[in-house]
């Protein structure tokens, strides 16, 4: 895993800072390969990095984990910690809450076709909080489920991504119908929300939740796309209720196939 920052401006030779305070290239990570997925800049001033680390254990299998790594702005290592979920974790997303918190969420690989998705908050020293876990199942089958981010809102957390489990959503989809974008809403100490919240829309064959932006305590707009069985992609703006229900017309922006 690598960062860089720098700042460029027009300076003179007498106000240009030292290399080592207005850039710097700093590889972190241990033995094993590691991926950064996005970063935070905390309240302190440090920067907190999140991504994934695989590695092989004592067996020789390779295991796939969520890495924190905490820096200061020159780039100097406060801390870096390795969240072991005991299967093979990929890391989606991180974000800085309002009260100071990290909250994380990262697909769990159950088998190679079949993830569940975990979602955690974390104190700014890397320390757990809570976690919860997002998965379905259909005819006690479990359906996959995968992470692409995740949002505070004013009383909690809205994970965004998608399912292959088509039954979230009250109407049918089509009959080609196999992912639906899933948007899953949690209370602040990640209980699940009441189940007045719809947890799913798939007017497509292929559906995937991108992001969701809440604009006021019972509005929300809510980012995906659709993929047709020909590839061709339509994006998507709906606007969604305090249930989770559209509430506006669904702004469709076809793609090319």
């Amino acid at each position: 895993m690598s960062i860089v920052i720098t700042t460029i401006g027009c300076d003179t030779a007498s106000t240009i800072d030292p290399p080592d305070e207005s850039f710097f290239l700093k590889f972190y990570g241990e033995e094993g390969n590691q991926r950064g997925v996005d970063a935070v800049l905390n309240a302190d001033g440090t920067i907190t990095l999140y991504g994934s680390t695989e590695a092989r254990d004592v067996t020789g299998k390779k295991v796939k984990q969520l890495y924190l790594v905490n820096i200061q702005q020159n780039g100097q290592l406060v801390w870096q910690r390795i969240i072991d979920t005991g299967k093979n974790t990929t890391a989606k997303d991180i974000e800085l809450t309002t009260d100071g918190r990290l909250v994380i969420v990262g697909d769990v690989e159950n088998t190679p076709t079949e993830r569940d998705i975990i979602i955690m908050t974390l104190s700014l020293d890397g320390s757990e909080i809570s976690r919860a876990l997002i998965a379905y199942d259909t005819v006690g089958q479990p359906t996959d489920e995968t992470a692409n981010s995740v949002t505070q809102t004013n009383d909690g957390f809205i994970v965004v991504g998608s399912t292959s489990n088509l039954e979230l959503k009250p109407i049918k989809g089509t009959t080609n119908d196999i992912r639906d974008a899933l948007h899953v809403r949690f209370n602040d100490d990640l209980t699940i929300y009441p189940s007045t919240w719809r947890r799913a829309h798939g007017p497509g064959d292929f559906d995937a939740g991108v992001q969701i932006i809440q604009i006021s305590p019972t509005q929300f707009y809510f980012f995906s796309y659709t993929n047709t069985q020909t590839g061709d992609f339509n994006y998507s703006i709906l606007g969604l209720g305090v249930d989770g229900e559209t509430n506006s017309p669904d702004s469709f922006l076809p793609g090319i196939p």
